[in-house]
């Protein structure tokens, strides 16, 4: 067991880099929550993450409900659980690593939520944040608060395989890949796929340093 650092609150605000949207194939990107779950079947599956127990750190949790399926891991230190006020928010314990979802029932064709960064104590941290799809899709946004949305449908109806969350890290702070409020569903197909609201795309490339949560990991 090596010696972990110690961690450190910071805030910092990143601006918007405005950029094209690249993908393999055709994935809607929603920016706002209405216009998502109009394109999303009504059976969708809500997590607010609201029964997890604040500073846990699993490896991994699984997440469900009619007929979806999907599991969360951060493969190098393990998930963190954050309580901010009454919410209780699902992150990572070191800030550069990504928090992954693999949608494990093979039928998830949309998903949405609330992703964001935390800094040490678990307050929103304004910044960049990047979603990466299985399929190539790479989209970063600036988010501005905790309440700020992003969706996914799958214009083509191909399933979404997984989805990693990484952060930009701000300059002389932290921010922790988080989320909340997250969908997972199947397109709908009553309605005609419709053009994204706002898509920003950046390269991210993730500082070498370790940025902790934990001092130790739990035996």
């Amino acid at each position: 067991m090596f010696a972990k650092p110690s961690r450190h609150a910071a805030f910092a605000v990143l601006s918007l880099l405005a950029a094209s949207l690249t993908t393999a194939r055709a994935t809607d990107i929603y920016t706002d929550k209405t216009a998502f779950l109009a394109h999303v079947d009504s059976d969708s599956c809500f997590e607010d993450f609201q029964g997890l127990t604040p500073s846990d750190s699993p490896d991994s949790l699984d997440f469900g409900g009619n007929g979806y399926a999907y599991t969360a891991t951060a493969p190098i230190n393990g998930l963190y659980i954050v309580k901010q006020n009454s919410d209780i928010y699902l992150s990572t314990d070191i800030a550069t690593e990504p928090l992954v979802l693999t949608f494990t029932s093979g039928n998830v064709t949309a998903f949405g939520g609330n992703l964001f960064g935390t800094d040490f104590p678990g307050n929103f941290q304004a910044g960049a944040v990047t979603i990466t799809l299985d399929d190539g899709t790479t989209t970063t946004i600036t988010a501005n608060s905790a309440s700020d949305f992003i969706g996914f449908v799958s214009a083509s109806n191909a399933p979404i395989n997984s989805l990693t969350l990484t952060t930009t890290q701000p300059v002389g702070g932290i921010a922790f890949p988080t989320m909340n409020n997250v969908y997972a569903g199947r397109a709908s197909q009553n309605v005609v796929p419709g053009p994204s609201s706002l898509v920003v795309l950046v390269g991210m490339a993730s500082s070498g340093a370790f940025l902790f949560r934990k001092r130790a990991r739990h035996a």
